[in-house]
């Protein structure tokens, strides 16, 4: 089950694209929301996955400001989401 969460996620992510953010702010979190090159995507993935501490304050700023940021960019709100049901914080509930 686990697994097949994950792949849907990963499918979701990688089908929708979304405008490239300004060079200075990209890190892996910022690639995983705004990016659609699936290459790039992965390697943001594995890297978010593989340190998940250092993006989780990230993660939970976008959960709660969730329905401000499904105004200004939908695709980058739900791949959000997404990313952090994959990291599965406890201090996301």
């Amino acid at each position: 089950m686990t697994f097949r969460l994950a792949l849907v996620m990963l499918v979701a992510l990688t089908s929708c694209s979304a405008a490239e953010p300004p060079q200075n702010s990209r890190n892996s979190y910022d690639v995983l929301l705004h990016l659609s090159s699936l290459p790039e995507q992965r390697a943001a993935l594995a890297t978010v996955l593989a340190t998940p501490r250092e993006y989780v304050p990230r993660m939970r700023q976008t959960l709660q400001t969730y329905a401000e940021q499904l105004k200004k960019d939908r695709v980058a709100a739900n791949r959000g989401v997404y990313v952090a049901a994959l990291v599965r914080d406890p201090s996301f509930g």
